[in-house]
């Protein structure tokens, strides 16, 4: 009783953090469809739908190598910087998506860069369409990191259910 008492409040932690991480990641996706068909209605010239994927790319990519251990003051004083960049460049909320970015790896530097290569115009609109793409790449990273605990306990549960199972032997009681 014990046992399963424990193992049942374990799998349930990572499974309703995948199940959350699943409904939000859903509702980011249709956001981002939204933005794109957004932006599609502009009639953006090739090349600059082009430098955005690019850039989407680029912040799945950091995203996926950004490190989790950052201390509360590390994270609030690059959270400021961006915020403070965002908001010399006119991108509205720019206090509400810095904390997006910055889980995402994604510094002033960062956005110097996104400004350069799209118009002032679509600034905003890019800085949004790759915040959901930071959000949805850490969504899916929690989703995985749950599934693979719940295997994990899965198979612990399952080697110690099966420990005094050895296989048959014939043994000489004498010796």
């Amino acid at each position: 009783g014990s046992l399963t008492a424990g193992l049942t409040h374990e799998l349930n932690n990572p499974a309703s953090a995948a199940v959350r991480a699943t409904s939000l990641l859903r509702e980011r996706v249709a956001a981002m469809r939204h933005k794109l068909a957004m932006l599609a209605e502009g009639r953006l010239p090739s090349e600059s739908m082009r430098a955005l994927v690019e850039l989407q790319e680029e912040a799945a990519e950091r995203t996926a190598k950004a490190t989790r251990d950052l201390s509360p003051l590390e994270a609030s004083d690059r959270e400021d910087a961006v915020a403070d960049w965002l908001d010399d460049h006119g991108v509205r909320g720019g206090y509400e998506l810095a904390p997006i970015l910055v889980a995402g790896n994604l510094d002033p530097a960062w956005a110097e860069e996104v400004s350069e290569r799209v118009s002032p115009e679509l600034l905003e609109s890019a800085v949004r369409w790759l915040a959901y793409t930071v959000e949805t790449e850490n969504l899916m990273l929690e989703i995985e990191d749950s599934v693979h605990r719940i295997s994990s306990l899965v198979g612990a549960a399952k080697q110690y259910s099966h420990m005094d199972r050895a296989p048959h032997q014939l043994l000489d009681i004498h010796d």
